[in-house]
């Protein structure tokens, strides 16, 4: 079966168009014969005139599309970014706010401290007060359980001397016990 061939028409033109078409083709790295079939679909679906380098229709579309996109951001700024600066500024307070609380907050734990350092401080001091108070009743108490066993001794050893005992033995007995007494 024979191939058909669809490029049956042909045109010409002049050679400095050549040249401008062949640059514009090797730029878009096209066939000229591509590029041409995309220029006549592009004029074709676009129905602008290429003979008129103005272009109002082209004019007016980029002027709506302008406008468009202008109400949009004024849309936007009145819908989110008037709000969220709002919102941002009200965080900005509130961040002073939390800070001036946490700045007294570290104050009082300084102080909270400090009174603690000087409670505990006061509370040793009372601490060993109280343990030399101990201490001291300990040793009176031995003391005296000393002394009640050197004066039992004492009346126990005159008991068995008696009464009609020398004066030099009831002399002798109480120096001993002095004694004892100072060796507490």
């Amino acid at each position: 079966m024979a191939r058909i061939d669809t490029n049956v028409k042909s045109i010409r033109y002049p050679v400095p168009c050549d040249e401008k078409l062949t640059l514009l083709a090797r730029k878009l790295k096209r066939t000229k014969r591509q590029l041409f079939i995309e220029m006549v679909d592009y004029f074709y679906r676009s129905k602008k005139d290429p003979a008129d380098m103005n272009d109002e229709m082209l004019k007016s579309d980029l002027s709506r599309i302008g406008n468009r996109l202008v109400g949009f951001f004024r849309t936007q700024e009145s819908e989110l970014l008037v709000p969220i600066h709002g919102m941002a500024q009200e965080l900005v307070g509130n961040t002073e706010t939390v800070k001036d609380e946490l700045k007294s907050i570290h104050e009082k734990q300084g102080d909270a401290e400090k009174l603690l350092r000087e409670n505990t401080k006061h509370a040793s001091e009372q601490i060993r007060l109280l343990t030399s108070i101990f201490d001291g009743l300990a040793k009176m108490e031995e003391m005296r359980a000393g002394f009640r066993r050197i004066m039992e001794g004492y009346i126990a050893e005159r008991e068995a001397l008696g009464w009609s005992t020398s004066s030099g033995k009831k002399d002798e007995l109480v120096r001993r016990f002095r004694l004892k007494v100072d060796r507490l």
